[in-house]
């Protein structure tokens, strides 16, 4: 067991996939977040742009002052001339946001009619930053609008309170989760669980895909260059090198599964410094990360002992990595749905074909566990377990039968085969 260890682990691409890119990957993903939110924050906390003023009237003036007057904006004031020019003119500045008051603003006001202002905006991304800068041009501008209300209801009942006339209602949001009041409203909750959710499953699959791949190859490296033959040929049973073989890949699963858990706790904590999770703490219990840990130990165990019993099948390391790149969907899908779905609103079909596949369970209790809900761990466990106990009577079959040293599926003899034939 301590020379299949050995073996896996001169293997650098293991080190870096299953070891490494737990602890590297969740707090990466945890400080991008963070970053990211903070950078939204601070685009959204000022505005930057310029004004053209094609109008000339009072109301018109009113709103550049209301634009100037508002705390940490800064508003440039461009001469009359086309759009196209004009937003050139601003770029020039190292602006990329344009406020044109058009013809007939001031009028329409004084009529009590509908005015307009347009906006014009150079996108430059599409990340957050990008979209919280534009929503707060959109913000600065509607807020002016409010004022306007709060100016006609002055000007017409000057004893009527316009803000209740605005707004008469005020909304109080709560939410309860697992039986806990929660001062937050629903859609923060949900906001925080899903930032706090994701992260886990596309790591996971990243780990697993590599995990597969490095157990296949490891067994397909001694079919090619043929020392599994002289392996076989020791005085040891052929159990205790399956057994040796397997736990090794299980040793390699185990400390996968604490790096993975390591590196999920640092991103949790780098997503509490975000400011979307600050008002929601959904501070998992000490049991959701045992119960994280047991399934990935298992999601890992289960995937090597499943490559072993591939890489029995092939002869070269192609033919493995081929195979194992066949699983990569089963792996990838169940991720994906559990982000962009809700499991508990899937379908019962959809759900019965998501806890077929061994893969989606720790991708599952990622979100129902934060419920509370273990229902579905606890049977992962099962699940898992009874995959593990198949893989091994398989692959304990097969080693104690020739087909271990004669079956073999290699890409290199087919592209052989297929040279010959042309």
């Amino acid at each position: 067991m301590i020379k299949e260890v050995r073996d896996i682990i001169k293997d650098k691409k293991l080190v870096i996939g299953m070891i490494l890119v737990p602890l590297i990957i969740f707090p990466a993903m945890g400080g991008i977040i963070n970053v990211s939110t903070q950078s939204a924050q601070s685009a959204s906390s000022y505005s930057t742009f310029a004004v053209m003023n094609l109008d000339g009237g009072n109301y018109s003036a009113f709103a550049i002052s209301y634009f100037t007057a508002i705390p940490n904006d800064t508003v440039a004031r461009i001469a009359p001339q086309p759009v196209v020019s004009a937003m050139q003119a601003a770029q020039a500045e190292g602006l990329t946001q344009l406020v044109v008051i058009p013809p007939g603003f001031s009028d329409a006001i004084a009529q009590r009619k509908q005015a307009t202002i347009d906006t014009y905006t150079t996108v430059g991304g599409f990340g957050v930053a990008q979209a919280a800068g534009a929503g707060r041009l959109s913000a600065v501008v509607g807020s002016f609008g409010t004022w306007l209300t709060d100016y006609y209801l002055q000007t017409s009942a000057p004893g009527l309170n316009s803000s209740v006339v605005t707004s008469p209602l005020a909304l109080n949001e709560s939410s309860f989760l697992n039986g806990a009041l929660i001062s937050a409203s629903p859609s923060d909750v949900t906001s925080a669980g899903l930032s706090q959710s994701f992260a886990l499953p596309i790591a996971s699959m990243v780990v697993i895909i590599f995990a597969m791949q490095i157990a296949a190859t490891a067994t397909a490296i001694e079919k090619e260059q043929k020392t599994l033959e002289t392996l076989l040929t020791l005085p040891v049973s052929r159990f205790q090198i399956l057994a040796s073989k397997l736990l090794g890949s299980t040793v390699i699963a185990a400390i996968g599964a604490i790096t993975s858990v390591i590196g999920f706790t640092y991103y949790y904590h780098e997503l509490l410094g975000s400011g979307a999770a600050v008002a929601v703490n959904l501070a998992p219990p000490l049991g959701y990360y045992i119960m994280m840990g047991v399934l990935m130990f298992l999601t890992l165990a289960m995937a090597t002992a499943l490559s072993i019993v591939i890489s029995l099948f092939v002869s070269d390391v192609r033919g493995a990595q081929a195979i194992i790149g066949y699983f990569s969907f089963p792996i990838i899908l169940p991720s994906l749905l559990v982000i962009l779905g809700d499991f508990n609103l899937m379908p019962l079909t959809l759900k019965a074909g998501l806890l077929a596949i061994p893969f989606s369970y720790l991708g599952i209790f990622s979100v129902t566990g934060l419920f509370g809900n273990y229902f579905y761990a606890a049977l992962g466990v099962a699940y898992l377990t009874a995959w593990i106990v198949v893989s091994l009577y398989i692959a304990s079959r097969i080693f104690n039968s020739e087909r271990v040293l004669t079956s073999g599926f290699s890409l290199r003899r087919r592209k052989k085969q297929a040279g010959t034939e042309g």
